[in-house]
């Protein structure tokens, strides 16, 4: 189900992220300065959610990879180059269940 769910937002931010290029490229063809700045914040809003969506689609992959694992706080690094270090980098920390 997180694989099916994984795919949906992946899919969902490249067909954002190719909106937002699009919208861009029209901003910078637009005469009015005001009309300008505004498909710009426009974008920048969508930037934002995208980098969030993204955030989530790494911490689901990361729950994912590691079955058994739950988000914590720990000060222990895992081992270097497995999946737990890079969730760990990313700032989805694991820990085992007791």
């Amino acid at each position: 189900m997180q694989t099916e769910e994984i795919a949906d937002l992946n899919d969902e931010v490249s067909r954002l992220r190719a909106l937002v290029t699009m919208l861009r490229s029209d901003a910078g063809i637009v005469n009015s300065q005001t009309v300008r700045s505004a498909l710009q914040v426009n974008a920048d809003m969508w930037d934002s959610l995208m980098n969030t969506t993204q955030r989530r689609i790494e911490r689901l992959q990361c729950n994912e990879r590691t079955p058994g694992y739950r988000s914590s706080v720990t000060r222990k690094r895992p081992a270097r180059r497995s999946i737990e270090w890079v969730c760990w980098e990313k700032g989805f920390v694991r820990q085992r269940r007791p």
